[in-house]
């Protein structure tokens, strides 16, 4: 296991503290992307084996972790909720780590809740709230809450890289301030990242312009063939592709630390989803210096600046800590 930062061995001794507390099992740990919440994780699980604790499930809800986990310790379950929910067979286990642990509020996936009732769990989420305003703390699902890191300090130490943000002097809703291509050459040209549109139709138009202007891109959306979606992403990891144009896809999970330009060309209604797309560029590489986000339609006068620092809680989720940014 790679090199443990002090704020992970700061977060496990919190979750310790607070798994002490009697009726108190179920903890979210809310750390920004970048962060390393799932060496955090192995890092508690490390504790709790030594306490005693046998039969350790994480639960993912993207096949790509799996690897990830199992790399960590081969010894744990590791399972996709959505096949555990199918075929309602819940292994035996002492301890459950939850990926991305804010998407539980759902009726169907909330049947883990039901099948480790007494179960000591611990959830892992950059974004601490859902899109539908529900409570992650309601009907008794997650009890406590443990903010592991906040992303001043995390740009401060080098685990995140600063953010150069290009918007609009205000908000323009459903217009953008100019066309993405034009944007992308005149502040980031041959810099890999993403651009986030709201329809395949508009990424497929998009593709085709940036073609034009030389650019390398390919379209990601949920109707690909799920190989074909690995191979175009694998293709974006290699270098052979420089901009991938996502429609409702890649805000969780990708890491690909030498993307250096998130590009959102759709609006975004919510902070959870916005963090979720500019965390995937905020990781630190070799060959950047810092990320760039051109907002065209100006998001972040909504939600605030990628690297503020935030509030989090169970009851309200996510809500911006004040008016200064490293950006």
């Amino acid at each position: 296991m790679k090199e443990s930062r002090s704020y992970q061995k700061g977060s496990v001794d919190k979750i310790c503290l607070v798994h002490q507390t009697p009726g108190i099992h179920r903890t979210i740990l809310a750390m920004p992307t970048g962060s390393g919440k799932t060496h955090t994780a192995m890092l508690y699980v490390a504790r709790a084996r030594k306490a005693g604790v046998k039969g350790v499930l994480f639960v993912v809800h993207r096949d790509e972790l799996k690897q990830q986990v199992k790399a960590y310790d081969p010894d744990i379950i590791v399972e996709n909720i959505q096949t555990l929910v199918s075929r309602e067979t819940f292994p035996d286990a002492q301890l459950v780590i939850v990926d991305e642990a804010h998407h539980y509020a759902a009726e169907k996936w909330s049947a883990l809740f039901a099948a480790y009732p007494n179960t000591r769990m611990l959830g892992l989420t950059a974004t601490p709230v859902r899109a539908d305003g529900r409570s992650l703390g309601s009907r008794g699902m997650w009890q406590r809450m443990v903010v592991g890191a906040q992303y001043p300090a995390l740009v401060k130490a080098g685990h995140l890289v600063n953010c150069k943000v290009v918007r609009p002097d205000s908000y323009l809703g459903s217009n953008l301030a100019e066309k993405p291509v034009k944007a992308y050459l005149e502040h980031t040209p041959g810099e890999q990242g993403f651009v986030y549109v709201r329809y395949v139709e508009d990424a497929e138009s998009l593709s085709g312009d940036f073609k034009i202007a030389g650019v390398t891109s390919e379209v990601i959306h949920g109707d690909l063939a799920m190989d074909e979606r690995r191979a175009r992403v694998q293709r974006f990891k290699d270098g052979k592709t420089t901009l991938l144009i996502n429609v409702h896809c890649l805000t969780e999970g990708v890491d690909v630390p030498q993307a250096s330009v998130c590009i959102l060309a759709r609006g975004c209604g919510h902070p959870s989803t916005y963090l979720q797309m500019t965390g995937r560029v905020l990781r630190p590489h070799a060959s950047k210096s810092h990320a760039t986000l051109i907002d065209l339609p100006g998001v972040s006068h909504l939600h605030g600046l990628p690297l503020i620092a935030r509030d989090y809680s169970l009851e309200h989720g996510i809500r911006q800590a004040g008016d200064k940014s490293i950006s």
